[in-house]
């Protein structure tokens, strides 16, 4: 694992992202030696959306939009 300052990690940005998607991992530090870790991410992982995909799922009580009791004062 490669070890970068801010500094450094500013200047060659590209270069890391591009390191880090091809597998290698790195570590951005700052002066106060706190560290991250620079690794790459799933976007989008898993199945594509798809309109209707929830249709069964969701549960919706049948007086859903009847007047709530605590609102009775406004109502008037």
């Amino acid at each position: 694992m490669k070890t970068y300052t801010i500094e450094e990690a500013k200047n060659c940005l590209s270069g890391l992202l591009e390191a880090a998607h091809l597998g290698e991992a790195i570590l951005i530090v700052d002066k106060a030696n706190r560290a991250v870790k620079l690794l790459p991410a799933e976007l989008g992982a898993g199945k594509p959306l798809k309109a209707g995909s929830a249709k069964g799922l969701v549960k919706m009580a049948e007086d859903f939009d009847a007047p709530l009791v605590e609102f009775d004062e406004y109502q008037s």
